[in-house]
């Protein structure tokens, strides 16, 4: 799809500018400061688009925001789907309000024009072409999704006006955290890593999604070397037992009809006899878990990682890493 505004879509944006404009003096403003500054944005948005599934539109949905459409995926067969919003939340496009945007990369505009947004939400990874020409249908904010989890869901949560909701969860989430603390009293002594092998390379992140922020919350400790990745970083096996620890956690993904023995396979082609290499693995600390459930950017998640590793690690007798 040619991402230019064709003559049609312009007459259709002038209308809805123009239909805006008219309403502007019922609808009050504030400036809310994004990733790229600061923009006037709806005090209480009523009809929000976002522009990805799994990242923006997810948190949106658990937080009871008004969202009237996204971005999503198409399967071969066709289909289209919100990648693991259903997954988690039980929400998709066939039982929900929300309409199909297009996908990522092929952004349906007359469709985002027709649902008439008061709001659209962007990330940093969108282009600034893009940006702008939403920025041209609706006030349009960008996400700094780099940020730990909860920082930017709250992001989200206080562009779309639902930080109420946003702070109920919050508190929730640091009643479970408490509890696995009380659980897990020795988190500072027990060195946890989150590893993932791809194409024959370990593939390893600065944090890893809602995992990685439950991680730092109830304080385990993470190997030196990780502490030094901006983001996400490839080594190769020769780097392996420089993440050893207490516990390594890898993921597997169902929706790509995975099973945890994959996971293990990919490790494999890093370096064969790898678990024989591994204090983690030779002990039986290493643990596959569902990327979906784990990774996603939702207080569902977060919850639930606080159940998984407290279960995994306070929850068992396990044999301690020596450095």
């Amino acid at each position: 799809m040619e991402r230019t505004i064709t003559a049609a879509l312009k007459v259709a944006i002038g209308c809805t500018l123009a239909l805006m404009q008219a309403t502007s003096a019922f609808a009050g403003t504030r400036t809310f400061v994004d990733h790229n500054g600061p923009v006037q944005i709806p005090e209480a948005p009523q009809r929000i688009v976002t522009l990805n599934d799994h990242v923006l539109a997810m948190p949106l949905i658990e937080l009871g925001a008004p969202l009237v459409g996204s971005s999503g995926r198409v399967r071969d067969d066709g289909s289209i789907y919100l990648r693991g919003v259903k997954d988690l939340l039980g929400v998709d496009f066939d039982n929900s309000p929300i309409e199909f945007v297009g996908t990522y990369g092929e952004l349906d505009m007359e469709k985002i024009v027709a649902l008439n947004p008061d709001l659209i939400v962007a990330f940093a990874y969108h282009d600034a072409a893009t940006v702008e020409q939403m920025r041209k249908v609706a006030p349009t904010v960008v996400i700094d999704t780099d940020q730990p989890v909860l920082d930017f869901i709250h992001d989200l949560a206080d562009a779309a006006g639902v930080m109420g909701e946003y702070n109920k969860r919050l508190a929730r989430y640091q009643a479970r955290l408490a509890e696995a603390k009380a659980i897990i009293p020795n988190a500072s002594e027990i060195q946890v890593t989150v590893l993932q092998a791809w194409d024959g390379k370990l593939a390893v992140s600065e944090s890893y999604g809602s995992l990685g922020q439950v991680i730092q919350d109830i304080g385990f400790r993470q190997p030196d070397i990780v502490q030094g990745i901006e983001g996400e970083a490839e080594f190769s096996a020769e780097a392996l037992t420089d993440f050893d620890g207490d516990f390594i956690f890898d993921t597997y993904r169902i929706s790509a009809g995975d099973v945890p023995d994959d996971a293990r396979e990919r490790m494999a082609g890093v370096l064969p006899g790898w678990c024989e290499v591994l204090h983690a693995c030779r002990n039986n600390q290493y643990i596959t878990l569902p990327r979906t459930f784990v990774y996603s950017s939702s207080f569902a998640s977060l919850e639930l990682n606080v159940q998984l590793l407290t279960t995994h690690i306070g929850g068992r007798e396990f044999v301690p890493y020596e450095q």
